[in-house]
């Protein structure tokens, strides 16, 4: 999730308050200053995030963008982005496009509107009624869905139909909480947890009072982790600002939402949109004590999941009222394709044209052989026309909450990721075979797809290194020929000289062509016999990768080697605990 919060004040703040040191938002150092940046083109595609503060780019910055890279997204200047395309004319520029949730300070609606539009909101089941209730009762009971379920409910705490959100004094929000049972909103004014009985104002938010009957479920709208009612801190332990909703993907709320935010991009120069937390499940979303309803974001733990049989058809605990019943991860997904397929109508309508439009994030829930998320990628009847990217966020490693809030909030050092473990990482490359035998654009990100890249720029340059060997490698492992596939990562460097867009000398060397691939199944076929680490053969040399924690020593080659980087002949190579490596063939000695 790349999750932008306030992060344009945040940055002009940053700018404007820099610590001491310049490690978080210095001047740009002089061109003269600066690494020479690699005269020719990457070896493979690359994209870019650019998710600082980008006002202060310099001409050098702008050229690197436009001729290293396909494509960026990140904010930018109409005066910039003509500039890059000047550089490059098939260069794209894209405007993150948040629209997973709606919330009581979201400049995207009206004050109150994301309540007002309450039918158009994710709801959950959070228990059923235990007798019938008539038409006006004012007090219904509950009873838990499951024998061992504890009900928990939180009576509004503001007057009115909407919540009162100060973002300046969270400790003064107030809000307002309901429940819907079939087409009736029922406003929540009290509850006495040792009976299950609930104080209600009926016909609430211009719904129309009806009977119900025994059994029948009870819904409470979905949240968006941290940003519930009543929690103390979010997910960087900073007070909440907002009370987050999730839109519903079969109503027009998000979709409304996305369509007015890609105009509003295209108006300001920019080429399209990339479309956050787009999927087959919602990104975190909470029930009404705001912990998580299911874990949307973990990785697959078994085989089974990872094919997708038990997955695809799993039910989510999250209510589909076209269906009147939880949503699937398939059925969820195919509504997520409809709403692409509406916007797409709706843009070319207005334009004439579709703009460019990519999206995050494609795992987990992307099943090898068996579609999930890969179909935002093909033409399906729910949606002929395939993304133009979907990202694959978080395929080298992850940064943390804590982390970043320290670095970011407290001035404290940037972190480096956390690596996955070997079985997270086979996910992923797996995941990147697929698609690029079936050449889908798939588009993995180095790390996390958003503004806590920003601590990523600013890792000391060893650190920063040993994470890209390993994601580049890790990348390799999957690259085919002609595929449209690409890998992203963040533009920008920041150090003592300034902030400054660089390519590192890895991507530009010869590797060539991959000599041998293997199908997503079959990936320990790359493991070298009686090592830990993985090896893949190219025209021009190999690559390898050590995904384990612990380090390979004396792992054989297919033939002699010359590191590119120590210039040294080897044989043989050890390798470290998650490490990453390209080596190119030595010249064959002629007889």
């Amino acid at each position: 999730m790349i999750r932008p919060m306030d992060l344009a004040l945040r940055l002009v703040l940053l700018s404007l308050a820099a610590p001491a040191s310049g490690a978080r938002a210095p001047e740009p150092a002089p061109p003269e200053t600066r690494s020479p940046q690699h005269p020719g083109k990457p070896a493979m595609r690359l994209y870019a995030i650019a998710s600082g503060d980008n006002s202060r780019c310099t001409e050098d910055d702008l050229r690197v963008l436009a001729e290293k890279f396909q494509m960026v997204y990140g904010g930018f200047s109409r005066e910039q982005m003509d500039a890059m395309r000047g550089f490059n004319p098939q260069f794209k520029v894209l405007q993150y496009v948040g629209t997973f949730s709606t919330n009581t300070t979201s400049k995207l609606l009206p004050p109150a509107e994301a309540e007002k539009r309450r039918a158009e909101l994710l709801h959950y089941p959070l228990a059923r009624l235990a007798g019938d209730v008539s038409i006006d009762a004012r007090r219904i009971r509950l009873e838990p869905l499951g024998k061992n379920a504890k009900l928990i409910l939180k009576p509004s705490a503001a007057d009115g139909e909407f919540s009162v959100i100060d973002p300046q004094k969270p400790e003064s929000n107030r809000y307002v909480t309901w429940l819907r049972i079939d087409e009736e909103f029922l406003r929540v004014n009290g509850f006495d947890p040792a009976t299950g009985e609930v104080e209600v104002q009926r016909g609430f938010s211009g719904s129309r009072a009806a009977a119900h009957k025994a059994g029948a479920p009870v819904l409470h709208p979905v949240y968006q982790a941290g940003n519930a009612p009543g929690i103390e801190k979010d997910e960087y332990g900073r007070p909440p600002k907002t009370i987050s909703y999730i839109p519903d993907p079969a109503a027009p709320l998000r979709w409304d939402l996305t369509f007015q935010e890609t105009l509003h991009a295209l108006d300001k120069g920019y080429d399209g949109a990339w479309i956050d937390c787009l999927g087959s499940k919602p990104f975190n979303p909470a029930g009404v004590d705001g912990n998580l309803l299911s874990k949307a974001g973990a990785a697959p733990r078994s085989d089974e999941d990872l094919l997708g049989a038990a997955a695809r058809g799993r039910a989510l605990p999250l209510w589909s009222f076209a269906e009147g019943r939880p949503y699937t991860e398939e059925s969820f997904r195919v509504c997520c394709e409809k709403g692409v397929t509406d916007l797409q109508s709706r843009l070319e309508k207005r334009l004439g044209k579709c703009p460019t439009l990519y999206a995050n994030n494609i795992g987990p829930g992307y099943f090898p052989d068996q579609g999930g998320r890969k179909f935002f990628l093909t033409p399906t009847e729910a949606k002929p026309r395939p993304l133009d990217g979907y990202c694959l966020e978080g395929f080298a490693g992850t940064l943390s909450n804590a982390d970043f809030s320290r670095w970011f909030y407290e001035n404290g050092p940037p972190a480096p990721p956390t690596y996955p473990n070997e079985e997270h990482w086979q996910y992923a490359v797996r995941v990147c075979m697929d698609a690029a035998q079936d050449k889908l654009a798939i588009c993995p990100m180095i790390s996390q797809a958003g503004w806590k890249t920003m601590m990523l720029e600013a890792l000391p340059l060893e650190q920063r290194n040993q994470f890209e060997r390993f994601a580049y490698a890790s990348y390799l492992m999957s690259v085919e020929r002609d595929a449209p596939a690409m890998l992203g990562m963040p533009a920008f460097y920041v150090g003592e000289k300034g902030r400054y867009a660089h390519v590192d000398d890895l991507y530009f060397q010869p590797i060539g062509d991959p000599a041998e691939s293997r199908k997503p199944d079959d990936i320990e076929g790359y493991r070298v016999e009686g090592h830990k680490t993985y090896l893949r053969r190219f025209g021009n040399g190999v690559v390898l990768v050590n995904p384990t924690t612990e380090a390979d020593a004396d792992v054989p080659l297919s033939r002699l080697c010359v590191d590119p980087e120590t210039r040294q002949t080897v044989s043989s190579t050890s390798m470290k605990a998650q490490a990453g490596r390209l080596l190119l063939f030595a010249p064959l000695e002629r007889r």
